[in-house]
């Protein structure tokens, strides 16, 4: 690896990937995984890419791999980064942040629409994680978003109000 985009540790093992050109100028995605604390590095597996990564996740357990597109795009791995695939995603805005838990459950947080949607199905339904309990009913963006190995949700986002600007940290149980 000549370069880290994102650095993620499960099952003792580092995950990272690369967003590159390759030599026919598209856009690569490539997974790795190192087991000896970065020293070497195995390539996992390679997607073609449509456009920039906003943003990539590993859930704790490092089973699932979950990568969110500028495009609104979304590619996944349930095999530990053995494949990698294209799931149907809630939206063609750009995705601020994306998620994973150890069962699978992707969540993300939409720019545009200030919400939090998950699904547990690969994409197929998006169900709102109802944020307006959390968030005051105006304009807000999901700057943090991560699961815990128990499940509980953790997120932060900035608020825009009348006249505030202010950042919140919120859990939601699982």
């Amino acid at each position: 690896i000549r370069s880290v985009s994102r650095l993620s540790f499960a099952n003792g093992a580092l995950y990272s990937y690369q967003w590159l050109f390759n030599e026919v100028q598209s856009t690569q995605l490539t997974v790795f995984k190192s087991v000896d604390t970065g020293r070497t590095w195995k390539t996992l597996s390679s997607i073609d890419a449509s456009t920039n990564i906003s943003y990539a996740d590993w859930s704790p357990n490092g089973r699932y791999f979950v990568t969110a597109f500028e495009d609104g795009s979304i590619v996944c791995s349930d095999d530990s980064c053995k494949t990698l695939r294209r799931i149907p995603s809630p939206t063609t805005n750009p995705i601020k942040r994306i998620t994973v838990d150890n069962n699978g459950r992707i969540t993300l947080g939409r720019v545009l629409e200030s919400t939090l949607v998950s699904t547990v199905d690969d994409g197929i339904t998006w169900t709102s994680e109802g944020l307006e309990r959390y968030a005051p009913p105006y304009m807000v963006a999901v700057q943090f978003l991560d699961y815990m190995a128990d499940g509980t949700l953790y997120f932060s986002f900035w608020t825009v109000g009348p006249d505030t600007l202010s950042r919140v940290l919120r859990r939601m149980p699982n």
